[in-house]
């Protein structure tokens, strides 16, 4: 615990003194943490062009630090500001408060804090993903409700989670975390990385506190199949979605990219990056792939080919193998 504590306000530190700033969202006893950075002076009134990140189940945007430190070059260039979401009881700053209880809870938290945000894009990771590919499923309608035009134009997924092709793969995924909350990080762990870091151990422990804590059990008992997946709305979606992928995910495996490819609306132009080797952790497991990938298509391009040693776009047939449960 210490070493993880250690570590957070050495980058809560950094974050103050590189310029962000953080504000908190309530609902209730609930709040999640926005952290903003402001990337250039704008004139008044001026309608700011935000990145918005949003981390995965359990994590914080603390574990991506090292990406957006080399990102920041590129951010510069086509963002005003950059926006870190932190949820409640995951690591981070706010890890001691209360955790949203419930899937409802959380898509109507994010939901409404990025319609106040009204980002221009969005990169999100794993869980991050499914709530982002929930708001974005739901913007666009929401917009032509209001008779205003949607804002969100650009869609960056890292294993996003919230679309499983069958019932068999539910029923696998869903026992993985289910028993995570009486078992601690277990079953989860072995999914976590393509080769799992040394340091890890260190840290283990407070992983499974999380995954017992009495608000994140109800959290996961809270998700409903039909009510909570992607399928049914992902025709709407009209930003610009790129699908980023590790080869050796087999948490939310890379074969799960597919009826994202097929239900995404052709306005959002879907296309898929797997990279080799990799795991469902690519903020740490391969950092600069993962940067020189998103440099390029933040800018507006398509992955080098040069870099086919490292990645591949838009392979046809993505089918990991997953260890058995």
């Amino acid at each position: 615990m210490a070493l993880l504590k250690t570590s957070q306000n050495l980058v809560l530190r950094a974050l103050k003194r590189t310029g962000f700033e953080c504000e908190y969202r309530h609902w209730g006893e609930r709040r999640i943490a926005v952290w903003k950075k402001s990337l250039r002076v704008l004139p008044a009134r001026k309608a700011k062009r935000r990145l918005v990140f949003i981390p995965g189940f359990g994590d914080s945007p603390f574990s991506w630090i090292g990406v957006f430190a080399l990102l920041i070059p590129v951010l510069r260039k086509y963002y005003d500001e950059i926006v870190f979401l932190e949820f409640p009881g995951f690591s981070g700053t706010i890890e001691a408060d209360i955790a949203f209880d419930s899937f409802d809870a959380l898509f109507k938290a994010v939901d409404e804090t990025l319609d106040s945000l009204k980002p221009k894009a969005i990169l999100a990771h794993s869980l991050g993903g499914w709530l982002a590919g929930h708001y974005a499923c739901r913007e666009p309608v929401r917009a032509l409700e209001r008779k205003r035009k949607p804002t969100l134009e650009q869609l960056f997924l890292v294993a996003p989670s919230g679309v499983i092709p069958s019932a068999k793969e539910l029923r696998w995924w869903a026992t993985i975390f289910r028993r995570s909350t009486r078992e601690g990080i277990a079953p989860i762990r072995p999914h976590l990385f393509a080769k799992e870091p040394a340091w890890f151990r260190l840290i283990e422990k407070e992983f499974s506190r999380f995954t017992r804590k009495a608000e994140v059990r109800d959290f996961l008992y809270s998700f409903r199949a039909r009510h909570h997946r992607l399928e049914p709305h992902m025709e709407h979606v009209r930003a610009k979605t790129w699908l980023i992928w590790g080869e050796k995910d087999t948490l939310v495996p890379t074969s799960w990219s597919a009826p994202w490819l097929k239900n995404l609306a052709p306005e959002a132009e879907a296309q898929l990056v797997v990279l080799k080797r990799i795991g469902h952790s690519p903020q740490l497991e391969s950092t600069a792939t993962l940067v020189a990938i998103l440099g390029q298509i933040m800018a507006g391009y398509e992955p080098h080919p040069w870099g086919s040693r490292w990645y591949s776009l838009n392979p046809t047939e993505p089918q990991p193998e997953r260890n058995a449960v």
